[in-house]
């Protein structure tokens, strides 16, 4: 089988496709013709930057720097085939066939430089290899920066959901001894209860004090109820004005007054108007 392996900017093949002996397998031709069609269009557009051609392996590598024909130092002297050459025949096809016998593999060993190989070793010969120990060594410690990174972000994450915890704990205790205090002007708040509400508990947590969290959570409905309320004391104040003969009643004041004269229709007109005057402000006159 041939395995593609596809990265940024690069593609390696390897492996055999076994369909056929060497010189006549058409799946190996059809790879091979693919891989050299991809290689001429980089050559072409000049972002051919590394390539490898040996038996059963093919690295190809674009940038945008021209790297002109390096094919060709793996194939000197081979040529491209000629028109009407029959392809079976030619190796530039047979790229993933299976490999020759000994004697036919040694024909062209003088093709290729000695050292050619080891320069074009692709990236996993080299990590598998001779730099083996040095990649292992890079991977490890990156691994082990990460971890000691995740590490510090993991115990970050406990202590803030501790400090989370104990400010829930807090809020809990600080609900509890405010509920008597609020329920002297709210009688309805249980903070059980209202706890139950998401908006509740968030401004809680967040450290916002009970009652205003109340107010906050239930604006709408503390709102209608004191504009009711204050209708309620409107029609109630209109009602006594209508039972005082149209006096205007001040409440809630306290004040209180006697006036000396012991007959009431002995006092002047000036005195009757400061007594209507000050019954108006609210004080009760007795005679």
């Amino acid at each position: 089988m041939i395995c593609a392996v596809f990265g940024e900017n690069r593609m390696t093949l390897r492996g055999h496709a076994d369909y056929a002996p060497r010189g006549e397998d058409i799946v190996c031709a059809a790879a091979s013709a693919l891989v050299f069609a991809l290689i001429g269009a980089l050559e072409e557009k000049g972002q051919l930057k590394e390539l490898v051609i040996r038996p059963g392996l093919v690295t190809v590598a674009a940038e945008n720097i021209r790297r002109a024909f390096a094919w060709r130092r793996e194939h000197r002297g081979r040529g491209l085939p000629r028109k009407g050459a029959d392809m079976r025949k030619t190796d530039w096809l047979q790229l993933f066939a299976q490999p020759e016998e000994p004697a036919r593999a040694g024909e062209n060993a003088g093709d290729t430089a000695p050292d050619a190989g080891e320069r074009q070793e692709d990236f996993e010969d080299l990590i598998r290899g001779r730099y083996k120990a040095d990649f292992d060594a890079r991977v490890q410690k990156i691994l082990d920066g990460r971890l000691r990174g995740l590490r510090q972000e993991v115990a970050q994450l406990r202590q803030w959901e501790r400090e989370r915890d104990l400010r829930h704990q807090a809020a809990m205790g600080r609900l509890s001894r405010q509920e008597p205090e609020i329920q002297r002007v709210y009688p309805e708040f249980r903070w059980q209860r209202e706890m139950d509400d998401p908006g509740f508990a968030r401004l809680i947590d967040a450290g916002v004090e009970p009652r205003e969290a109340y107010e906050m959570v239930h604006r709408r409905e503390l709102t209608a109820k004191a504009m009711h309320f204050a209708a309620q004391m409107a029609a109630r104040q209109a009602a006594r004005v209508v039972a005082s003969g149209g006096q205007r009643v001040r409440e809630n004041t306290g004040r209180s007054a006697s006036v000396s004269r012991p007959d009431p229709g002995k006092l002047t007109s000036q005195e009757l108007a400061d007594i209507r005057r000050r019954v108006m402000d609210g004080e009760r006159i007795s005679f």
